[in-house]
């Protein structure tokens, strides 16, 4: 928790960067975390405005794209 004040932004900073992750390619399973106190809305609003390090958001796995 150390870059977020709560447990619940940790929790949608983690599901956010596992989401990019995912995105680009990366098979690891992370499970979500599932937050049951707040609703969609406030969900996608918090999700929306919690930020990821540069190293997440650019991250490239060298299997991916190593030319050989």
């Amino acid at each position: 928790m150390s870059r977020y004040p709560s447990e619940v932004m940790a929790a949608i900073a983690y599901n956010k960067a596992a989401r990019i992750l995912r995105d680009q390619g990366i098979t690891k399973d992370f499970p979500e975390n599932y937050i049951p106190d707040i609703d969609e809305i406030a969900y996608a609003k918090l999700y929306n405005s919690v930020r990821i390090s540069k190293k997440i958001r650019e991250y490239r796995d060298s299997t991916l794209t190593r030319e050989e």
